[in-house]
């Protein structure tokens, strides 16, 4: 097993406005494997548009409060870091991924000697921090991962020509690529040969506290009817007009979701049983999930970005052991068994019927045991198996070439 090791992780994400995300969990797992870490926040992706977005403000006030931060221990042998970054613009998008790969390096540099951090393995998990990431792997760092998430350059309000080149020079000049979905492994296969399969986790113990049949239940969930079908993750790419649909279809339902508001939901403002409840803590989600009695998906299909997905919330609904209905998404087939998908709002109904209505308590514990079979420990574990095995290689070469 990976021990020992410096690892700077170069995340798509914020730690600390951010429910845990992958990156987070998998940083979390591999320091409790004896590995100390290094946290970099992302340094952002999308080209501002502060008159265009109202939502692009909830972002800048987020990366303020992170940047007031800047350092900070958060966990034992694991650190958090905010780096001083410009925002990419269209114009001066080569001129700012300059600036910022040489704040990144001299950044990441400075605290890793400080914290006496040496000769680490690079993690990138965002096409941002390519040049950084390679620069870092140049001159200093012992191995570079790239972990492909998502489809990035298919991100909405990002450069798509541009990232798609910062992402093939990555997935290209690593050392090492995992792939959380099989489709993207799949596609990307003939840019490097170490391409991997590292699908999402689950932080089991957490969610089964859903299957505790007593509890407190939230304030705001008492008086909804029922039953429930709820939703959590951020509220962006969702299709509205199936909502709509389902809530207009189903009025003694209460559809709930919860996770930040990132899109125009006003389109949903006339349905009385639709429930917008917003970012709830993460230690609290369990007890939202036991008033639950479907869990849903309510992805909008036709996006690139979005058919692309391999959704984390998948193995957080199956602790629970509910039903799920959801639109129909590639990586969702190898569950086909355990997953109501539909590809239209009637088909969706259809299956939300079937969904609440389902009394198969094998269901359930297939769901619930598919779950368990992916604790967040066991995915860090196969990933520093990988890297362990490459830097094992390496040394080899190494040894070999000094003795000829």
């Amino acid at each position: 097993m990976l021990g020992g090791e410096s690892i700077v992780c170069f995340a798509g994400e914020d730690w600390w406005y951010h429910n845990p995300h992958s990156n987070k969990h998998l940083m979390q797992e591999l320091a409790r494997l004896g590995n100390r870490v290094l946290f970099v926040n992302s340094t952002g992706i999308r080209t501002p548009r502060l008159f265009r977005d109202r939502y692009a403000w909830k972002r800048i006030v987020r990366k303020l409060r992170s940047f007031m931060i800047f350092l900070r221990r958060a966990e034992p042998g694991l650190y958090v870091l905010t780096p001083v970054a410009l925002p990419i613009t269209r114009r001066l998008r080569h001129f700012t991924l300059l600036v910022n790969q040489v704040l990144l390096v001299l950044q990441v540099r400075v605290i890793c000697a400080l914290l006496g951090m040496a000769k680490p393995i690079a993690w990138a998990a965002t096409p941002a921090a390519c040049r950084g990431a390679l620069a870092l792997r140049r001159s200093w760092a012992k191995l570079l991962v790239y972990y492909c998430s998502d489809n990035t350059p298919f991100l909405s309000e990002v450069d798509t020509p541009f990232i798609q080149m910062l992402y093939a020079r990555l997935a290209v000049e690593a050392d090492l690529v995992f792939f959380s979905g099989r489709r993207m492994l799949k596609e990307s296969l003939g840019l490097n040969r170490n391409s991997y399969l590292l699908s999402h986790g689950v932080e089991f113990e957490h969610f089964a506290q859903a299957l505790r049949p007593a509890g407190w239940v939230p304030e705001e969930l008492r008086k909804l009817r029922t039953p429930i079908v709820g939703y959590i993750g951020e509220i962006k790419g969702i299709n509205t007009e199936l909502v709509g649909e389902l809530a207009r279809l189903n009025p003694g339902v209460s559809f709930v979701l919860i996770g930040n508001v990132m899109m125009d939901v006003s389109a949903l403002a006339s349905h009385e049983n639709v429930h917008f409840l917003g970012r709830r803590p993460y230690e609290a989600l369990p007890a939202y999930l036991r008033c639950f009695r479907c869990c849903a998906i309510f992805y909008r299909t036709g996006i690139t970005f979005n058919d692309y997905r391999s959704p984390k919330k998948l193995l957080e609904y199956f602790a629970t052991g509910l039903p799920l209905v959801s639109t129909r998404l590639a990586e969702l087939d190898g569950f086909a068994h355990l997953v109501y998908q539909a590809s239209t709002a009637e088909e969706f109904h259809h299956q939300l019927q079937r969904a609440l209505s389902e009394s198969d308590p094998d269901l359930r514990r297939q769901r619930i045991e598919a779950a368990r079979s992916r604790d967040w420990q066991v995915v860090a574990e196969e990933a520093s198996q990988h890297m362990l095995r490459h830097l094992e290689l390496n040394g080899s070469k190494v040894k070999a070439a000094s003795s000829a």
